[in-house]
């Protein structure tokens, strides 16, 4: 994207607090049981999880509003719940969210959706599900109807947040989409189901893959499927747009003119590391930008961003414009990105080095404000292996380990630099505190790193040599120091 884009799009982010979107749907609790796991139950085969800590988010169209909150709309949200803890709990969340006004509209003895992760060393062991799926009285829709009527009056675009548990009846959704179109609000839609026609003048309808599959029962396989069942959709319903969101895959926007071009996104994803609620993050952006006047191609690449930088963060995380605004800044940096690489591609180029009998090195660290010791502990390292990998703390770990203050520079701006020296053949960025999961994934055959090590510290070092690879412990040079720079530089 262009400077000038750039430019305008940061103006946009400084003012946003000055437009405001209204969102209805499914609100739901999402509980995380976090623990470890270091015995199997006697009475099955079945681990113990002994649980250690337990919080809450919101979830469904909650963590629309999440995301709608960091990037600072104000924002109006309705929905349904029970009379029950649950919806006290979410109550308790909303109110934590800046420029969020919401109402919720309680509906008897009627429970609130709670999903539970019980999760161990970072991986989801189960989920369960809580949960009563039934519509509101007339009443408390008529009630709904109104209040949502007023809050349309100001608001510059409608989500629809729909995941199926009552909240959005077809007479609810008939009346507001009416309501939205008299008033030139764009309405975008996160849908669920078999039954769009509910969703009948829609500007944006934005499915998945499998929903987008079960609503056509057609194959989505490929672009040409994807396209072709994308076609038939906008062809029986009144939208204009639909947004398809395939996950690694990116994204792509089809209009429903058969003669515009299809506009294909790639995942712009560097690592995965949680991919939920990266839909809700799409929306969120998405409405934003079209709510402010952006054209859909553009609303949709800034939205496809956001979901690269959410699915590099734990749990459902939201995006902020910052960090938007800094990917797209990166994107701009002039650097050999062949070098920089995902996962999928690192492992293509893994496959072919070792296939040619070369043998494979690797290093890792922070590498922020790379000086002369960083070049002279690359330069050693290569002289261990035919290919050499550089493995760089994503921002977010970086602060973990050197706090708040760091890193000075981005992960993409330390990859851009490392990307052009001779000796690094591949550059990736990782987002745990310890390279030890990547480790195992590359599985290389000697680990170098510097004499501030001892070789019993270096981390995946057992591992490697139990596979047969080798640690080497390489001299560093005296005297140059990232920190030690970063402080004479604000004394």
């Amino acid at each position: 994207m262009s400077k000038d884009f750039l430019n305008s799009l940061s103006k946009f982010f400084v003012g946003i607090p000055k437009f405001k979107i209204l969102c209805i749907g499914d609100v739901i609790l999402d509980r995380f049981v976090r623990g470890s796991t270091e015995r199997i139950s006697p009475e099955g085969p079945i681990p113990i999880l002994k649980i250690e800590k337990e919080d809450f988010h919101l979830g469904g169209a909650g963590n629309v509003i999440r995301n709608l909150s960091a990037l600072g709309v104000k924002t109006d949200f309705f929905s349904i719940v029970g009379n029950d803890i649950n919806a006290r709990k979410i109550k308790e969340l909303l109110k934590a969210q800046k420029n969020v006004k919401y109402q919720l509209f309680s509906q008897g003895r009627k429970s609130t959706p709670l999903k539970t992760r019980f999760i161990s060393s970072n991986q989801q062991l189960l989920r369960t599900d809580q949960e009563t799926i039934e519509e509101a009285s007339i009443g408390i829709q008529s009630n709904m109807l109104a209040r949502i009527k007023r809050s349309l009056k100001d608001c510059s675009a409608l989500i629809i947040s729909d995941y199926g548990k009552g909240t959005l009846s077809s007479r609810i959704l008939s009346k507001v989409i009416k309501d939205a179109n008299r008033k030139n609000v764009p309405i975008i839609v996160d849908p669920k189901g078999l039954n769009y026609k509910k969703y009948n003048g829609s500007q944006v309808v934005t499915p998945n893959l499998h929903e987008l599959s079960q609503a056509t029962q057609m194959s989505v396989k490929n672009q040409k499927e994807i396209i072709s069942a994308s076609r038939y959709l906008l062809s029986r319903y009144q939208f204009k747009f639909l947004v398809v969101t395939q996950s690694s895959k990116g994204m792509s926007v089809i209009c429903k003119n058969p003669k515009s071009k299809v506009v294909h996104l790639p995942a712009e994803t560097r690592e995965v590391y949680d991919v939920s609620g990266a839909g809700d993050t799409v929306v969120a952006v998405l409405a934003t930008l079209i709510g402010a006047g952006y054209e859909i191609a553009d609303a949709a690449k800034i939205s496809n961003i956001a979901a690269g930088v959410v699915v590099e963060k734990a749990q459902t995380a939201v995006v902020y414009p910052y960090e938007i605004l800094s990917r797209l800044r990166d994107r701009s940096l002039s650097f050999s990105a062949k070098k920089v690489m995902d996962l999928a591609t690192i492992k293509e180029n893994i496959n072919l080095w070792r296939q040619k009998g070369m043998k494979i090195g690797f290093t890792n660290g922070c590498f922020d404000l790379i000086h002369p010791g960083h070049i002279f502990l690359i330069e050693q390292a290569k002289k261990e292996c035919d290919k050499l990998i550089v493995a760089i703390n994503n921002d977010n770990s970086v602060r973990l380990i050197k706090g708040k203050s760091r890193p000075i520079q981005s992960d993409y701006s330390r990859a851009s630099v490392l990307s052009a020296l001779e000796s690094v053949d591949a550059v990736i960025i990782f987002s745990e505190k310890t390279p030890f999961k990547l480790i195992k994934f590359i599985r290389p055959n000697v680990l170098v790193k510097g004499s501030d090590y001892k070789i019993g510290q270096v981390v995946g070092g057992n591992f490697v040599r139990k596979y047969g690879g080798r640690v080497k412990i390489v001299d560093l040079l005296s005297g140059f120091s990232s920190s030690k720079t970063i402080s004479l530089l604000g004394s």
